[in-house]
């Protein structure tokens, strides 16, 4: 303390100059005298950083829960803090105690020790203020695209040498850019789909496409869901309100900016207008079809006439024939040979008689009556639908298909059986999941046609359908269905006496209403599926169903449901999906009902009690993911769990238990089969079962439970657990160890899955109970743990028993931040079946294998671990193909078997992946036999592929990845001879790939067999793939990609042979920038390396935080040539440019698609055309390709340019977007302001030619610039802009394509669009915080609007009137306003009306109207109104489903009531 006061007395007296002379040294001195307050600014310091991780963790924290990808910076910043406080701040603080000690016995303070301690903490502060700056994400993580390539998935597809054949051909044609569409012809059942799909796999593999995107088209095709299909594949969305035309708009334009496209339309019978659907395919100009056509390829498969033998030479009919007679003798095959020769063929469109005829006899061959009517029943299902197995047991069930059958069980059984039979015979195939099958599509016909002669009907998606309907009823059907149509409305009633089933599948949005006699003269149905119902009750008719056995009921809108309960025959009741409020006592007369399925009843809230305890023959019951409000005890308001030890017979239960306590003592007494059951209460999420789909039939999941003890004491409960095949544990409290506590050390003998989320207690996954004796997880395939936060060790006791884990085949760990190993060394030695190992985010993770309990740490490695005691024990994974280490920051070295996929990312300790210290001699030098795909990514300390320690590196040897050190099989030297894929990125220290491998290179030749992918990114000091004297060989190699290697002036010095390489691809984008230089990989990097990358031919420019950079091109004049194929150019945070484009580049933009320009902070002008000459002034059209303009954040932005000369025309101009540029006032800009009156005298000249007369203003948009083809314009944040356009004669159809127009925050705009302007186009309209707007449209414009589908306006203080009303003008025409579906009108506090005017508006589309805080409003218009389609005002900015809105009879008489309840509230 007195040092201090010394010090500062000192500075006080001295001078200015002196003080800048000696502030040095006083800081010098501080260090040691104020060491204290130099450590207490380090501790505020690291606790304001560690508030602002734990602010970033909990979004980051979420984000990967649901999926989500977490920014990269937002990653480093994480991993900078915890090194930060983990590792310099921690040092310092921890020194401190030392720094206090004093020296010479105690005489003196240590002097020394606390000048370097203080000295640190100051520069530790000043790092840790550096990153508490950097640490402001407004995003932390990103929706990844989905992945969609499930579809491509190909089941036995067969390599015929015919069918290989067509296979090359597509192949080689979808390669030849001048092809754009390619047909696959052929008759149905040819395998047309099967080999697309795997032409669609192959082109990917050889990344001739970057997407494939697949839609099945049928004979009758669907717009709608053809789009909805291509949508699926390209990861986007379509909203609920946008019609086909707006979703074919959003398709095409997603599948343009897709640079490789396939798109596949698979079975198309007829013309397909691609326009309709939005596949871009029209005319282009010759020098755009090279682009156009690599942009969209599309396959067409379909249907031909040709004369084939019998069987049609048709893979379906051959193989159902040969399957029907494969186990049959001699004369069998005789006797079916001469039916085939003698039967009467039945013609069908599109099939060959023969075919029909050897599929029907394959239908003749089987071996039962009960197989053919399954056969048959699955022929009313809709061509090409799944078919749920579940579906075919209720229906077949209830139509009494199946003889001596008693019970659900068995017929379980028996649909399995005879669907093995089907299949067996190819009548049938296997879906994509467990229970679910399908039918091939020529099957299908054939099915149908059989299946009409039985007078089984499916009635086909006709235009005409009551007719169709009449035309069947007369044949008597005994079957019909209705497959998958938008039915809303059915006949009065359906005479069919002797109809026995009836299937209805509806995909309509709305509910379907249903007369009261429909159901009349149907006595004898026994199977109705009806679902989508609408009504208050059901149709009283549905009593006169007295032989009913099977009722699906789901997706049904239903208040009372009691007339259920006349039916006494019901054996079979499903209500899934249906909006039910209570289950009423009547249910309770079902005293049949084998199986009642209340699944997803999302808003079931009562059960009458005792219903379900007297459903005594019920053995299934389906509860998940709807009732939950079980009564504790019997007697209540509600049903009990009580009531379940009644049902004796109950075999499959899935049910829902918010409370552990509530379980009754013996809680599901009998064996069940089969369960799904959550107990516990929580929000849903992506983790719970009763939402996913699993292949266990026993499921339990364990959530939010605070006392787990609850369940150990539940004999119920502990049964359940002790059978359960998938297991989920979530956010549990109080358990330590998963076997020892929740199963009481059994060890889980059945389990198969286990995941563990969330859980902050437990410990361990198998506890410490020393040297466990009894079988731990002896069946668990899968396990996955994830967040557990304190999870030290998956085994911490010594297993005794072999077969503890000895099925565990996938184990996936995240963030698990405390478990320093992931597997013990008497696990690990058991994990003979493992296959795939993902570990991500787990910092303290040092090593994979580690020590049991009882043991000390040995060796490390992944091959192999030496015990101390024992030298001989090794552990081997000898099944262990995939391995994927994330985000380990401790983990150092590893040692690898027989993997075949190897993936390693931001392991940023990691200094060599093969430990070759643990390899003994020569023989055993050998790694990787089967490694197949290679990937190392953000390993900033790697710096060779073996061991560091075992690499000596020179300054004239460069550190290369792989070398002599690393030797493999067949190969000897370099990387793995079955490497197929090998991507190297962000690794600092790699100089080049191939090092020097002695005397091991035969001949200097090395040979790259398989490789066929080579990546390299990001790798800043990597000259060379080698810089040896070797012959390099890659006879496979087809594509190679490297992309920021600065340093990288040559691919080898020696000779190298790619004779499948045709690109190479030099800019990170996926759809890229390719190179190829006279047919030799060295010339090509060369050539890349002497023009930057290659600017000549570059077609995506990105300049991205240059701050130094001033202009793109400087100096001399450019050839035309050198960007001549540049398509996309984005300038992006250049804070020093102040244009983006200079003069000398203009000529050379006239391919140049896209611009965009954004955080820029000095740019004034995009354009720079100052120097141009009078006679390059007046060259035009500029930009005649420009499609997509976007200018974003550009605070001292003017203007787009500066042009004295004639119009610029932006041609092909379709989206532009001019977003927070507040110093912009107009596009184009004069020298000098001039304002054309035309002559006019001053009294005749408009309001707004004095205002520009008076002020001198530029609208944004003047006579100079036009732009046909504008179909999107966005506008935001323009403080400046007072005027779109400048109104004159020739003005009105600027925009006259327009069909979505969006302004914000243009808080000067006094006027939307000129008076004179037609907008016949425009659909959608959105005007936000436009504060001088008085009313929107002119009467003029208003009446152009006539397929206008969308009108918000929000938050716009002054408009009084949408529609501006003329002065003494009478209402003449009305104004219709034919699309309109949607009109918002959200906080307009001065807003009084629509429109004023006497005029008479229609609406005949307008479904939904949201008015919101529009105080004044007290009418919506004064003239006649019509809104037929409208039925409530809602008053909030989201349509909800419980929102029943406000609505008085009309939209006049709705408006005042809003207004008059909110004078009487105010």
């Amino acid at each position: 303390m007195v040092v201090e006061v010394g010090l500062a007395a000192f500075s006080s007296i001295v001078s200015e100059d002196a003080k800048s002379l000696f502030k040095p040294i006083i800081r010098q001195i501080s260090y040691v005298f104020k060491y204290q307050s130099y450590i207490d600014g380090l501790k505020d310091q690291v606790k304001q950083l560690g508030y602002k991780r734990e602010r970033v963790e909990i979004p980051v924290h979420q984000a990967t829960q649901q999926g989500d990808e977490i920014y990269k910076d937002v990653a480093d910043w994480l991993n900078s803090v915890k090194e930060f406080t983990q590792g310099a701040a921690k040092s310092i603080t921890d020194d401190e105690d030392r720094a206090k000690k004093f020296c010479f016995k105690g005489l003196c303070p240590n002097l020394i020790s606390r000048y370097k301690l203080s000295r640190q903490a100051a520069k530790a502060a000043e790092a840790a203020a550096s990153l508490m700056g950097k640490g402001n994400f407004s995003n932390v993580s990103y929706r990844p695209a989905p992945k969609r390539a499930e579809h491509m998935q190909v089941k036995d597809f067969e390599a015929f040498d015919s069918r290989m054949k067509v296979f090359q051909d597509v192949v080689e044609a979808l390669k030849d850019d001048k092809l754009k569409i390619i047909g696959v012809c052929g008759m149905g059942g040819v395998g047309k789909t099967t080999l697309v799909k795997q032409v669609a796999r192959q082109v990917m593999e050889d990344k001739v496409f970057d997407k494939v995107v697949m839609a099945e088209v049928t004979q009758t095709p669907d717009h709608q869901e053809i789009q909805k299909k291509l949508a699926f594949d390209l990861g986007m969305k379509f909203g609920s309100d946008e019609n086909k035309f707006e979703r074919a708009d959003r398709l095409r334009e997603r599948l343009k900016n897709e640079k490789q496209v396939l798109v596949i339309l698979d079975n198309i019978w007829k013309k397909l207008e691609f326009e309709k659907v939005g596949i871009p395919c029209g005319d282009v100009d010759e020098k755009d079809t090279k682009d156009d056509q690599r942009r969209c390829t599309i396959i067409l498969t379909s249907r031909t006439n040709e004369i084939v033998e019998r069987c049609g030479g048709l893979p379906v009919a051959l193989s159902t024939v040969a399957n029907a007679l494969k186990t049959k003798e001699r004369y069998f095959w005789k006797d079916a040979l001469n039916q085939l020769r003698r039967s009467d063929a039945r013609e069908i469109h599109g099939m060959q008689a023969n075919v029909y005829t050897s599929i029907k006899l394959s239908y003749d061959f089987l071996e039962s009556e009960e197989a053919k009517s399954l056969f048959r029943l699955c022929s009313l299902y809709s061509e090409g639908n799944v078919i749920q197995v579940s579906d075919l047991l209720r229906y077949g069930v209830g139509w009494g298909l199946f003889e001596n059958v008693y019970t659900l069980e068995e017929a379980r059984s028996r649909v399995h059986r005879l669907i093995d039979n089907l299949k067996s015979s190819c009548l049938l195939l296997d879906g994509d999941a467990e229970d679910e099958v399908k039918m091939h599509d020529v099957i299908h016909v054939v099915a149908v046609s059989i299946a009409t002669e039985e007078r089984m009907f499916n009635v086909p998606n006709v235009a005409d359908l009551e007719k169709k309907m009449e035309e069947t009823i007369q044949k008597d059907p005994i079957a019909i269905s209705l497959p998958h149509r938008d039915i809303q409305e059915l006949p009065e009633r359906l005479q069919c006496p002797n109809l026995q089933l009836f299937l209805l599948y509806t995909e309509g949005n709305g509910p379907m209403q249903v007369s009261d006699h429909f159901f009349e003269g149907m006595e004898g149905l026994k199977v109705l599926q009806f679902p989508g119902i609408g009504s208050s009750s059901l149709p009283s008719s549905l009593g006169r169903l007295i032989n009913l056995q099977t009722l699906c009921l789901d997706w049904c809108e239903l208040a009372d449901i009691a007339a259920i309960g006349q039916l006494k025959k019901l054996e079979i009741l499903s209500l899934a999906y249906s909006n039910i409020n209570q289950l009423p006592v009547e249910i309770g007369q079902l005293t049949r009902l084998q199986l009642l399925d209340l699944s997803n009843c999302w808003w079931l809230e009562v059960i009458a009690p005792n219903v379900i305890s007297k459903l005594s023959q019920l053995e299934e019951l389906y509860m998940g993911n709807g009732f939950s409000g079980w009564e504790k005890v019997e007697g209540g308001s509600n049903a009990s769990l009580v009531e379940l030890e009644r049902l004796t017979e109950l075999t499959t239960l899935e049910i829902e238990v918010p409370d552990a306590e509530i379980l009754p003592p013996d809680f599901v007494s009998v064996e069940l089969q089969r369960y799904k059951i959550r107990i516990g209460d929580g929000p849903e999420d992506e983790f719970d079962p009763l939402l996913v789909k699993s292949e266990a039939s026993r499921l339990m999941m364990l959530k939010g439970i605070k006392k787990v003890s609850i369940l150990k004491e539940n004999d119920g409960t502990k049964m359940l657990l002790q059978r359960t095949e998938d297991l989920w544990l979530e956010t549990l409290e109080g358990v330590q160890s998963v076997v020892h506590e929740l199963d009481d050390g059994e060890g889980f003998p059945r389990l198969k899955r286990l995941l563990v989320t969330d859980c902050s207690e437990i410990l361990h996954i198998v506890g410490s109970v020393r040297r466990v004796r009894c079988e731990v997880f002896p069946l668990l395939e899968a396990l996955s743990l994830m967040f557990l936060t304190n999870l030290e060790t998956i085994c911490y006791s010594q297993l005794r028993e072999d077969q503890s884990f000895s099925n565990l085949r996938i184990i996936n760990v995240d963030s698990c931040r405390k478990l320093k190993y992931l597997f013990s060394f008497s696990m690990a030695k058991n994990l003979l079946r493992l296959q795939k190992v993902k570990v991500e985010d787990c910092d303290d993770l040092k090593m994979i294998i580690g020590p049991d309990m009882e043991k000390p740490p040995t060796t490390q490695g992944f091959i192999e671990i030496n015990a101390e005691d024992d030298p001989v024990h090794q552990v081997t994974f000898p099944r262990l193909e995939e391995l994927e280490l994330v985000s380990l920051t401790n983990i150092k070295k590893l040692c690898l078997g027989q993997l075949q996929h190897l993936e390693i990312r931001n392991c940023r300790s990691i200094e060599g992946v093969v430990n070759t210290t643990t390899l003994g001699g020569r023989d055993e030098f050998k790694v990787f036999p089967k490694l197949h795909y290679l990937s190392l990514h953000w390993l900033p300390k790697l710096s060779s592929f073996a061991s560091p320690e075992d690499v000596i590196h020179t300054e004239m040897q460069p550190q290369s990845l792989f070398d002599e050190k690393v030797r493999l099989p067949s190969l000897e030297v370099g990387i793995p001879n079955s490497l197929v894929n090998l991507d190297v990125s962000d690794c600092a220290k790699i100089e080049e790939i191939i090092g020097h491998v002695g005397e091991e290179a035969k001949e200097n030749r090395i040979a790259f067999n398989e490789l066929k992918l080579l990546e390299l990114d990001d790798l800043p000091r990597l000259t060379s793939f080698c810089l040896e004297n070797y012959t390099l060989e890659f006879p496979s190699l087809e594509q190679v990609s490297m992309t920021h290697c600065p340093n990288m002036k040559t691919f080898s010095r020696g000779i190298s042979s790619t004779p499948k390489l045709y690109v190479v691809q030099v800019t990170e984008r996926e759809e890229g920038e390719h190179h190829w230089e006279g047919n030799k990989l060295n010339s090509t990097i060369q050539k890349c390396y002497e023009v930057m990358i290659g600017f000549r031919d570059i077609e995506h420019l990105q300049l991205s935080h240059f701050p130094r950079l001033r202009e793109i091109w400087h100096g001399q004049a450019v050839p035309v040539s050198f960007f001549n194929n540049l398509r996309q150019l984005a300038v992006d945070d250049c804070t020093n440019m102040s244009s983006a484009i200079p003069t000398n580049l203009l000529r050379c933009l006239n391919n140049l698609r896209c611009l965009e320009v954004r955080n820029c902070d000095l740019i004034e002008e995009v354009l720079h055309l100052e120097e141009l000459n009078a006679k390059e002034e007046h060259i035009g059209p500029r930009f005649p390709r420009l499609n997509r303009l976007r200018l974003i954040d550009l605070p001292k932005l003017k203007r787009f340019c500066n042009f004295t000369g004639n119009i610029i025309e932006l041609s092909e101009l379709e989206n532009l977007t001019i977003e927070n540029c507040p110093d912009m006032e107009t596009f184009i800009s004069n020298s000098v302001v001039h304002v054309t009156t035309n002559n006019k005298e001053p009294q005749k000249l408009t309001s707004e030619e004095n205002f520009l007369l008076a002020h001198q203003v530029q609208p944004l948009f003047d006579e100079k610039l036009t732009f046909p083809q504008l179909k999107e314009l966005k506008l935001s944040r323009l403080h400046k802009v007072q005027h779109l356009w400048k109104e004159n004669d020739e003005s009105n159809k600027a925009f006259a394509n327009l069909k979505s127009l969006e302004i914000f925050e243009c808080s000067k705009l006094q006027k939307l669009v000129p008076a004179s302007w037609h907008l016949e186009n425009l659909e959608a309209l959105k005007v936000s915080k436009c504060h001088r707007l008085i009313n929107l449209l002119t009467l003029s414009t208003s009446r152009s609007l006539i397929i206008l589908q969308s009108m918000t306006i929000a938050d716009c203080k002054r408009i009084e009137e949408i529609i501006q009303s003329p002065v003494a003008e009478e209402a003449k025409d009305c104004i219709v306003f034919k699309e309109l579906k949607y009109l918002g009108l959200d906080c307009l506090p001065s807003l009084t009306s629509f429109c004023l005017g006497n005029y008479a508006l229609e609406f005949p589309s307008l479904k939904q109207v949201v008015v919101r805080q529009c105080p004044k409003m007290k009418i919506f218009s004064q003239g006649v109104l019509d809104t037929p389609m409208l039925n409530k005002v809602n008053v909030t900015e989201e349509e909800k489903d419980d929102d029943e809105g406000c609505w008085e009879g009309n939209l006049n008489d709705t408006i005042k009531k809003l207004f008059n309840e909110m004078v009487s509230i105010n």
